[in-house]
């Protein structure tokens, strides 16, 4: 979308955007969400140009995926994922206050 602002998160062809909660401490994955927001106005959001857009799960204790406690946030962007090409791996993520969730 042209109307977005200038200020966004480009995933490049080729490239991978791996986004998961935060780990607080040794052992304890998934206390935390990872939360990305605009801090004092709306802002362009993620825009996947051929790469990929990972944020579906963590990795368990047993190294396999298992569900976070508390997803992922996408908070205040004008189209919070864009994407023109590439893969979009998304499973477990909130989408709040975003003028559109979905660009595809």
């Amino acid at each position: 979308m042209s109307n977005n602002p200038p200020w966004k998160i480009i995933v490049e062809p080729s490239a991978k955007l791996n986004i998961v909660p935060l780990i607080l401490g040794s052992g304890n994955p998934g206390n935390n969400s990872t939360r990305i927001f605009g801090c004092e106005t709306m802002w362009g959001g993620i825009l996947n140009s051929g790469g990929i857009i990972d944020m579906y799960n963590m990795p368990g204790s047993s190294n396999v995926h298992t569900p976070s406690s508390n997803p992922t946030e996408i908070e205040d962007a004008i189209v919070a994922i864009e994407s023109d090409g590439g893969r979009l791996d998304l499973r477990f993520v909130n989408f709040d206050n975003n003028y559109k969730s979905f660009f595809i």
